[in-house]
């Protein structure tokens, strides 16, 4: 399982989205406007971590937003290290993401 974890987190956008995402849930388009990447390629990011437990969904409105699972953070605890390690980083996402924001069904940059 830890092998599984390590392939995980050795990809730098997995560990941009981790890093997003220990802020506050997020949906697929908020991420694609904080990272500018594709929609298919965060998808297909999340649908990994997703499979491994280590993002949950939520439904918030017509909106399916991902979170980092606490209790997986519980388990590696190391990965709290990790986290503030990435704020550092990665601190433009973070910076950019403070502006992304649904207005009207729409994610937007404010």
């Amino acid at each position: 399982m830890i092998d599984e974890l390590m392939k995980i987190l050795s990809d730098k956008t997995r560990l941009r989205i981790i890093n997003i995402l220990s802020l506050k849930p997020r949906c697929v388009c908020e991420l694609t406007e904080i990272l500018d990447l594709p929609q298919s390629t965060i998808s297909r990011h999340l649908s990994k971590m997703k499979l491994f437990k280590l993002v949950l969904t939520e439904k918030d409105g017509v909106f399916i937003k991902y979170k980092l699972n606490n209790e997986f953070l519980e388990k590696y605890s190391f990965l709290n290290y990790l986290l503030d390690d990435l704020k550092n980083e990665f601190k433009e996402d973070l910076i950019k993401s403070e502006k992304v924001i649904i207005k009207d069904g729409v994610c937007v940059i404010k």
